[in-house]
């Protein structure tokens, strides 16, 4: 990571912290990648903003830095929440997460459910979860879970945390019958809708297995496919056989995070606080660029000097959002993200092009060579000298637009026609 970058992640973190304890949380745990942070800086952050962190399995010189639990009272209701990690953590030890769960709930007081945060991969968190008894409820934070059904992974219901930057997971317990079974709301008629889908898999897939077999033809991956399926089918039917009646209901929703929600004013105020501390920082990212043409240095001609011959096509690009894409992070106080720069100008991160916000200026916005590469050599002999990608494939836009930041929502087939080129004139090359 450059050294911009990291000063950067150090500021966004203490900014996520502030946001954190403004909002007011009761628990949280830290993943895999939150401790790409050294252990100190994290413990610092923590204690400066008083975030209630849980690991029940980290173990640091010798000591356990952060509780394994904490105990909060709602409604007249008492829960136990219990939290572990993921590593590697840079001098600490990270024990095993089911051993270190059912330690943290036996240590409980007596407690109406029991909240686990478990920020694992998918394959470690079943593991776990069928380990540990007594969990009521467990949070998957990988992003997967989407649904507004919980899972159950042997006795405990799983709910996902939503996706970063899309959706917020919230779960609501409605405690009904002290001391009884915890089902999700609707459970039972989602389990036998899946069941139906099971069955009508299994049946579609042995026909199709019959016919190739019939035919002579190579059947050993629809007998692959129909083993896995029986399996699912089968997990299916043992899930409907074990009752999820229970008086006390667990409610999930993912809620989308768009327009139609609301700013909160203090976590407003810290954000546009850091945004504009960034923007301060680097002046150049705002500041007015007159040519996209490049100095020395760089493989790069930059779009002004594209449209001297190609003409038609540049009053084209003129016209679609890839030629405004700089100014709207500037719009939007982001110029100086290096989390966003490079999707919003040309070149970025490649030999000789900008490898910070501020080294971009005229590479700002989608200019021709982020889709053709480099073309100073192009330029200079337009004859003998082809473009790298004379024509780009959907690999030229997916590493911004099929990514977590497109959130789902790109097409390529969709979008492709309002970018594509409609004229190829050109003046006459010398």
């Amino acid at each position: 990571m450059a050294p911009d970058e990291a000063a950067q992640a150090r500021e966004r973190l203490d900014t996520v912290a502030a946001a954190i304890a403004v909002g007011g949380i009761d628990a949280m745990t830290l993943a895999a990648s939150d401790w790409a942070m050294s252990p100190p800086r994290l413990a610092a952050l923590a204690q400066r903003h008083e975030l209630p962190i849980l690991a029940a399995n980290l173990v640091c010189d010798g000591r356990a830095p952060y509780p394994a639990s904490t105990v909060v009272t709602r409604g007249g209701h008492t829960v136990g929440i219990v939290g572990v990690t993921d590593g590697p953590v840079s001098g600490c030890e990270v024990g095993d997460p089911a051993a270190s769960l059912q330690a943290a709930i036996g240590a409980l007081p007596p407690v109406d459910a029991v909240i686990a945060l478990v920020p694992l991969p998918e394959r470690q968190l079943s593991r776990v979860l069928s380990e540990v008894q007594g969990i009521t409820v467990a949070f998957d934070a990988t992003g997967t879970r989407q649904g507004d059904i919980a899972d159950r992974i042997g006795n405990t219901w799983v709910v996902g945390s939503g996706m970063k930057g899309a959706t917020l997971g919230t779960t609501t317990l409605a405690f009904r019958e002290p001391g009884g079974a915890w089902a999700p709301e609707g459970y039972e008629l989602h389990l036998t809708q899946e069941l139906e889908r099971a069955r009508r898999r299994v049946d579609v897939i042995t026909e199709r297995l019959e016919n190739d077999r019939a035919a002579g033809k190579d059947v050993s991956r629809n007998e692959k496919l129909l083993a896995s399926s029986r399996t699912e089918l089968a997990d299916l039917e043992a899930a409907v056989a074990k009752p999820a009646h229970g008086g006390n209901l667990i409610t999930t929703a993912h809620i989308k995070l768009d327009d139609t929600v609301g700013e909160h004013a203090a976590t407003q105020a810290i954000v546009g606080g850091t945004l504009t501390k960034e923007q301060a920082a680097a002046p150049a990212v705002t500041q007015k660029v007159p040519h996209k043409t490049l100095g020395g240095g760089t493989p790069y001609a930059g779009s002004d000097r594209c449209k001297v011959c190609h003409v038609d096509i540049g009053a084209q690009w003129e016209g679609t959002a890839h030629a405004r894409a700089w100014q709207t992070l500037v719009d939007d106080d982001h110029a100086a993200d290096v989390a966003c720069f490079s999707c919003h100008s040309t070149g970025a991160g490649q030999p000789g092009g900008p490898q910070n916000p501020a080294q971009v200026r005229g590479l700002r916005d989608v200019q021709c060579e982020a889709c053709h590469g480099p073309g100073l050599t192009h330029v200079a002999r337009p004859k003998d000298s082809p473009l790298p990608v004379p024509k780009p494939d959907q690999a030229a836009c997916s590493g911004c637009h099929e990514s977590e930041r497109a959130m789902g929502r790109f097409d390529y087939a969709t979008y492709l026609p309002q970018v594509m080129h409609k004229a190829t004139g050109t003046r006459d090359i010398p």
